[in-house]
């Protein structure tokens, strides 16, 4: 199951186009359908050839942003509607600006409301962008209300999509909806990635392994892990714990920190790009970014964030910075979490450094997934590290082994080097 996420400025015909190729409304909320604008995320899907494909209908107006990159951050492709009367308006560019940033590669472009329109569309300012962003996939198609037809659109969509390509992920899902529903219980919803195991899921705010009653995909039963998809989770109320919005779901215990390692996407990033208020946006939840530190190598550029909270994030999630101030956004992946013990071996690490060659510049030890082999460096098991790191601990346990018992052995490496250590 194929998933896509509306985009667009608000009142361009996300929804009613949803509905035309649906046969479903998305709009939930009392407000909504009294406002006729979508506040929160709508979910429906359709069929194509027995290929189902779920629609996230997000909203487009700026104050609702939080839950607009909720919508887009596990969407496969991104159906992206244009006002042909309106054209590209103020969240059609902070919408495909946040969706650069997040590395978003497959997008339908539907320019609405050609029956409407006295004279040609414009599509020069369309153009123009895809000029700039050479490397995404893309179709333009135009919607007429009066005489477009629903199989035709389906079926473009369907084909374009057979020619799309789709980056893996690890196995999990971030929670965007918990409700609970009369003499069923407790629900969750979210878009579970390929290879996610439904008998073996991990609450990771408690590391707590998910008591289940059933996984529901298109109000069937569902076990199957092969394709991205759109689930239901029905809770047994033997689980101590609760999901709500923005939690994550793993496979996997995954370590928590507010010290997150990050790569940016943009090698032409300044310092003076992150002077103002910043959010960090992570599946489903955000929070305010408190410090920020970039790391200039030879080819990419790291940053160093604090944010307000402690949260767990996979390896390779891509994140979006919002500068709220200037009304700019930066993307990135996420690396790895910098126990706090760590920060300020770190930061001794960077201050003096303008540029590092390597990320083993600045860290004793680094998950061989970090880092590109090299024959400068050495191997154990998963880790890569410094020869001259490995002779300075031999050299600390031959000549000052007093000092290592007199902190702890556990302490004395986690403080003086990034390494956590099983006792």
């Amino acid at each position: 199951m194929t998933v896509i996420a509306t985009a667009g400025h608000v009142d361009h015909g996300k929804s009613t186009f949803v509905n035309f190729i649906t046969g479903q409304a998305t709009d939930r909320l009392p407000e909504e359908k009294k406002r006729g604008l979508t506040i929160n995320l709508g979910y429906t899907y359709f069929t194509v050839q027995d290929k189902t494909y779920s629609v996230v209908d997000v909203p487009g107006h700026k104050d609702f942003y939080k839950n607009t990159i909720a919508g887009f951050a596990n969407a496969d492709v991104i159906l992206f509607m244009i006002d042909s009367i309106q054209n590209w308006s103020e969240q059609s560019e902070q919408h495909f600006q946040s969706l650069i940033s997040l590395s978003k590669k497959n997008y339908i472009f539907v320019f609405t409301k050609v029956d409407k329109l006295e004279g040609e569309i414009n599509k020069q300012i369309l153009k123009n962008k895809l000029n700039d962003h050479i490397d995404i996939n893309y179709i333009v198609l135009e919607f007429n209300k009066q005489t477009s037809s629903r199989k035709k659109f389906c079926e473009l969509i369907h084909n374009f999509i057979q020619s799309c390509e789709f980056d893996s992920k690890s196995p999990s899902m971030w929670v965007d909806r918990s409700f609970s529903i009369d003499g069923i219980g407790k629900v969750i919803t979210g878009t579970a990635s390929k290879g996610f195991d439904y008998q073996n899921i991990i609450f990771n705010l408690y590391n707590q392994k998910l008591q289940i009653k059933e996984v529901q995909s298109k109000d069937r039963k569902n076990n199957d892990d092969s394709v991205t998809k759109r689930i239901a989770i029905s809770l047994k109320k033997t689980n101590k714990y609760y999901p709500e919005k923005g939690d994550l779901l793993s496979n996997e215990k995954i370590y928590f920190s507010k010290n997150l390692f990050i790569k940016f996407n943009d090698q032409h990033l300044k310092k003076s790009s992150f002077k103002g208020t910043l959010r960090l946006f992570f599946g489903t939840d955000n929070s305010l970014i408190t410090k920020i530190k970039m790391i200039n190598s030879k080819k990419e550029i790291y940053g160093l964030l604090s944010i307000y909270k402690t949260v767990p994030i996979p390896s390779f999630e891509n994140l979006l910075i919002q500068n709220i101030d200037k009304n700019q956004y930066f993307g990135g992946e996420f690396l790895f979490s910098v126990d706090e013990t760590q920060i300020d071996n770190l930061n001794n690490k960077i201050k003096d450094k303008e540029k590092i060659d390597n990320l083993l510049d600045i860290f004793d030890f680094l998950d061989i997934k970090f880092v590109e082999k090299n024959e400068n460096y050495k191997q154990i098991k998963n880790l890569y590290f410094n020869k001259s790191t490995i002779n300075q601990i031999i050299t600390i346990l031959d000549n000052d082994i007093d000092s290592v018992n007199k902190v702890g052995v556990k302490d004395y490496f986690e403080s003086n080097y990034q390494i956590s250590v099983e006792i």
